[in-house]
């Protein structure tokens, strides 16, 4: 991670940083409850030297290394928006998990540029295995992910009610125009289910007043 000597406020963090490599390196970052990354959130230039070291690790073979080095971008938010390119790879990684925590970490680092991420969140609506994943990443990301309601209304389909319950959080998330949210909220507040039947109820009564 190169530097220019007096670039940073925390040059002492940097240079024992610097020294360390892997799990090393994330050990150090996650220190003192994650000190560092969250002084990313304030400092560009912190997270200039650091964001690339944890894009690097996304490529280790060690899975835990993976979800450390995207749990630590996480914290860091949209300030490490320059990690998007980097953890759009994994989204094709051949273990499922990593590609789900890859899909939370895109709706945090992406939050400020959606345009970025939302087209990458797009292309894994028909991967089944996603859904909740993508629904709780377009929750995040809230009105701009306006594109994910065909994933909403396929959720409102499913067999699970937790499944239904989360694609309403999302339909109320996204801000949804009413003559696009009212034929799934008419349909929920007929849902077997009691829980999405007052979320319906309620987001429906929310609508009708707004």
């Amino acid at each position: 991670m190169p530097r220019q000597a007096g670039s940073c406020s925390s040059c002492q963090t940097l240079g024992a940083l610097e020294t360390a490599v892997g799990a090393e390196f994330l050990d150090q970052v996650e220190a003192n409850n994650k000190a560092v990354l969250y002084k990313c959130r304030l400092s560009q230039q912190l997270t200039y030297e650091l964001a690339p070291a944890l894009v690097n690790l996304l490529q280790s073979p060690d899975r835990a290394v993976i979800f450390r080095s995207l749990a630590a971008l996480h914290t860091i938010g949209p300030a490490a928006s320059q990690a998007i390119a980097g953890i759009r790879l994994l989204l094709e990684h051949p273990d499922s998990e990593v590609q789900k925590a890859a899909i939370f970490t895109l709706s945090h680092v992406g939050l400020d540029v959606p345009e970025q991420v939302m087209p990458l969140l797009l292309e894994k609506i028909e991967n089944t295995v996603h859904v909740e994943a993508l629904l709780f990443a377009f929750i995040h990301i809230g009105h701009k992910a306006s594109a994910g309601l065909p994933l909403v209304s396929s959720a409102m389909k499913s067999s699970a009610g937790h499944t239904r319950r989360l694609a309403l959080r999302c339909l109320e998330a996204i801000g949804t125009a009413e003559t696009a949210a009212a034929p799934l909220l008419l349909a929920a507040q007929s849902d077997r289910n009691a829980e999405v039947r007052a979320m319906a109820f309620k987001i429906a009564k929310r609508y009708a007043g707004a």
